[in-house]
């Protein structure tokens, strides 16, 4: 059943023709975007909510494709944090056409979590496997989302031709959008294979954190993010003057980049690289000073299709470009000192192609990096793993081929509470029961201090006499001398008040809160000179 209104246009059906399913874009802790394709021009809305009830609704915005079909976008605003919601695409005031599907919101605290990132799905397989030119590109992204990734991060070239539909359509919405989008979402730093038009059809068909900013538009610019705690730099290949403008440091000097546990920045080609190219001297000239003065943790690039990787002055530098056809007739032209897998230097491991359609062929030492690959990267507090999943060419897992770890593991948090299991197993806490007792807010021994602030402190849940406070206050004509139980490893702060009301945080001569490290035994000591001057009180606290 249909209805038209008179200028031609379908004001409500049931027969909605969707070619690509729909998929997420740019989730924030409040907002996120549902985008699909349809054949058909009609009002569609989004109908969600946190059952599947759909209390809620956000209308669709639509713009032709340029393939006589409509990709349509809706904006959902004023959603929790952390909060899964339930939603459904209906044509205006009917029921729902497409299954109904879920979302996750960002969370606004730091928790542990993964993401994938990847380069240059843009094309086939180079006659790999034939069987499916679109393999191992598929198995890829389905892998991410079995892997249980919270969003993808791509450095680019996501179709080989991102002014046409037709290569939009095969290499991108039929793969990444529909594979991944339509369980996770995930963000671009655009390549030069993606056009450089906001008209064209990939970035038509794409909603990133650039929307809000101004002169850009949702699939076309540079933009920054922030996901529990990190910070990602996503650049645009063809706005790359922003690194010297001044905007990129901007972004990298802010406090949300400051204050994150690893800053990320995805760039399409790499600084350096072995094969094909060694990399853009434009990029070691202006872009590695910058990701060397602000301590970014990974560099993810692609262009070159293998994979690379290195490490130069704390910057990890990753070439992950082994997202479809494979740089086999291309010759290392360089071996630069610091970058030590693939390129020049063979990965152990083995990698297979059809040897006849629809038989994959007997795995071959791999040369280089020349293999299909994604990395998976998981956050456990300061903790950083990478993880280099192998594929062969018909979309088959090969495994990890390589990895490397930043910091120290504390090891998982099964229930999600906040608190590792190790911690809850030696106080006492069921580790896969985050409520009551057993919860960050619990207090198992009663000592009116929760199992968090336990927790944080270094004290333990389950012994009422382990608190934390100050055991112990002198003062002298020097300082006052402060002394509280402490455990190795942690951070504590002192807060001043002159009313019990208002605290403010001691400043330290370089003008930042000041974050003490706890001595190696069981107590620590700290010497407060002067602020008592204009302060009558004095605690202190544990943080994370």
């Amino acid at each position: 059943m249909a209805l038209w209104r008179a200028d031609g246009e379908t004001l409500f059906t049931t027969e909605v023709t969707f070619l690509t399913p729909p998929y997420l874009q740019n989730v924030s802790t409040d907002s996120i975007v549902i985008m699909t394709e349809a054949k058909q021009k009609v009002p569609l809305e989004v109908v969600y909510g946190r059952t599947e009830q759909f209390s809620l609704t956000a209308p669709m915005e639509r713009v032709a494709s340029g393939g006589g079909t409509w990709f349509y976008r809706a904006l959902l605003t004023g959603l929790m944090a952390e909060t899964e919601y339930h939603y459904a695409i209906r044509c205006e005031g009917g029921d729902p056409l497409t299954d109904h599907a879920h979302f996750h919101t960002a969370p606004g605290r730091e928790v542990d979590f993964k993401f994938s990132a990847w380069s240059d799905t843009q094309g086939h397989n180079g006659g790999a496997w034939m069987e499916d030119p679109l393999e191992p590109t598929i198995s890829m992204m389905k892998h991410m989302v079995q892997a249980g990734v919270s969003f993808g991060l791509t450095t680019g070239d996501l179709a080989e031709d991102g002014a046409s539909y037709s290569d939009t359509r095969d290499y991108y919405l039929k793969r990444v959008a529909t594979h991944l989008g339509s369980s996770v979402p995930y963000f671009a730093a655009w390549g030069n294979h993606d056009s450089s038009k906001s008209t064209a059809p990939l970035r038509l068909a794409s909603d990133m954190p650039s929307r809000y900013r101004a002169g850009f538009s949702p699939g076309h610019g540079s933009f920054s993010f922030v996901y529990s705690n990190c910070f990602f730099v996503c650049l645009d290949e063809f706005f790359k003057r922003e690194i010297t403008n001044g905007w990129l440091e901007e972004q990298l000097a802010s406090p949300s980049s400051r204050e994150a546990r690893f800053r990320f920045l995805g760039v399409h080609v790499p600084p350096y690289c072995e094969r094909w190219i060694d990399g853009d001297a434009s990029l070691r000239q202006d872009l590695v000073p910058l990701l060397e003065k602000y301590d970014v943790a990974i560099c993810f690039s692609g262009h070159t299709h293998e994979y690379e990787r290195g490490e130069l002055n704390h910057v990890h530098y990753v070439v992950t470009g082994g997202g479809s056809w494979l740089d086999h007739s291309e010759p290392v032209v360089r071996d630069w000192e610091h970058m030590f897998v693939g390129g020049a230097h063979d990965v152990d491991g083995m990698w297979a192609r059809q040897s006849s359609r629809g038989v994959l062929g007997t795995p071959k030492p791999i040369v280089g990096g020349l293999f299909n690959e994604y990395a998976l990267v998981s956050i456990r507090d300061d903790y950083l793993r990478l993880d280099t999943q192998g594929f062969h060419a018909d979309g088959s897992e090969i495994g990890v081929l390589d990895s490397f770890e930043i910091g120290i593991d504390p090891g998982p948090d099964s229930d999600e509470d906040g608190l590792r299991d190790w911690w809850e197993l030696a106080n006492g806490l069921d580790p896969n029961n985050p409520k009551g007792a057993n919860g960050p807010d619990g207090d198992l021994d009663g000592d009116e201090q929760s199992n968090l602030m336990e927790n944080l402190a270094g004290t333990a849940a389950n012994d009422a006499q382990s608190r934390f406070e100050l055991v112990s206050v002198t003062l002298n004509s020097e300082a006052l001398h402060l002394t509280w139980p402490s455990s190795p490893g942690r951070r504590y702060q002192i807060h001043l008040s002159d009313d019990l009301i208002t605290w403010t945080t001691f400043i330290g001569v370089f003008g930042g809160p000041v974050e003490l490290k706890a001595s190696d035994g069981k107590y620590t000591t700290f010497k407060l000179r002067g602020a008592l001057s204009q302060s009558k009180f004095v605690t202190v606290s544990a943080v994370r």
